[in-house]
């Protein structure tokens, strides 16, 4: 699936944090956005997903603009979100959490599960574990795989913070 943005500008409580950014990917292409903390990447993500208001501009999905969609519509036209720091349910097991992401798929297609435990074959041996007591790697892998269960046709992975040192010598 097609994204474009065209003079995209987001912020909080009216102090804008990304200004006038334009880009367009094409299906099948990727993008990663690299920077310190705090040069607006997840301002940035998150308006991309619908979960930020827009104060500028325009985002377009396969041609569609859906700049006045929430972030359910867009993952309803197949955009995929994985939120920074996991965003799982932790009292729910690795298997009530994969179903989660059939909500959005248009329900339950063991494909979609063959696929996701393929790729993330520790899944498989903790579905029925407890998510809250998965190592952080093990959760990352059910917050992805909880997305890719819904075959999203974009998926948009919100960058995690971290500190970043560099030295001058």
């Amino acid at each position: 699936m097609s994204l474009s943005l065209e003079t995209l500008g987001a912020g909080y409580g009216g102090i804008p944090v990304v200004q006038e950014v334009s880009l367009a990917l094409a299906p099948g292409e990727i993008l990663g956005m690299v920077g310190r903390n705090g040069v607006g990447k997840t301002t940035l993500v998150k308006a991309v997903a619908g979960l930020l208001p827009q104060v500028s501009g325009c985002v377009r999905l396969a041609g569609e603009e859906v700049t006045a969609c929430a972030a359910h519509e867009r993952a309803l036209r197949g955009m995929g979100y994985v939120p920074q720091g996991r965003g799982i349910f932790p009292k729910l097991t690795v298997l009530e959490n994969l179903r989660m992401g059939e909500r959005i798929g248009g329900g339950h297609d063991p494909r979609h599960y063959d696929q996701v435990l393929e790729w993330f074959p520790r899944l498989r041996e903790r579905l029925r574990q407890v998510a809250g007591t998965l190592s952080g790697g093990e959760q990352q892998m059910l917050s992805i795989g909880r997305v890719l269960i819904g075959k999203p046709s974009l998926l948009v992975l919100e960058p995690d913070g971290f500190s970043w040192k560099h030295s001058l010598s």
